[in-house]
């Protein structure tokens, strides 16, 4: 997996001749507020179906999954934890540089760490930090989480309630 980038366009490709609507994605800023670029799709045979979106401009890989018959995509309704605790983590994260550093490389990208270190009070770098997670997948959410428990342990104790 790699980052995605504002203002930069993907396509969704698959190994079956499925129809993919739409096939071209514009990855843009929205406010938490407003409806997030997605796809959806459903595999009616009985096959593995590879799916992929690729950098429209290079057409390098930046995803890729394998779905089958009967899948669910979503397995949990349940919000992530760092969804769940939101305003909490905002308002009470108080080492959000060694978090940031920590998701540098694998979760924000360079632009990124900087636009969210820019900001003055750790509560504006936690709230910019959260405007990226509508893009994120589970694994970056889980990486967050991480990065939270090591920095800020006696908080995310706190919350679960330990």
């Amino acid at each position: 997996m790699k980052p995605l980038h504002y203002g930069s366009c993907y396509t969704v490709s698959s190994s079956a001749d499925l129809k993919i609507n739409p096939q071209e994605l514009h990855f843009t800023y929205k406010s938490p507020g407003q409806q997030q670029s997605y796809v959806q799709f459903s595999i009616r045979n009985t096959e593995r179906v590879d799916v992929s979106l690729k950098n429209k401009e290079d057409l390098s890989s930046v995803w890729d999954t394998s779905l089958e018959p009967g899948m669910q995509a979503n397995p949990s309704l349940e919000p992530h934890f760092i969804e769940q605790h939101r305003e909490q983590l905002i308002q009470r994260t108080a080492e959000v540089e060694g978090v940031l550093d920590l998701l540098y490389g694998n979760v924000l990208d360079d632009e990124q760490y900087q636009r969210i270190s820019l900001r003055e009070t750790n509560p504006e770098k936690m709230r910019e930090l959260y405007r990226l997670v509508p893009s994120w997948d589970d694994s970056c959410k889980d990486r967050l989480y991480k990065a939270l428990r090591k920095k800020n342990p006696f908080l995310i104790a706190d919350l679960e309630g330990i």
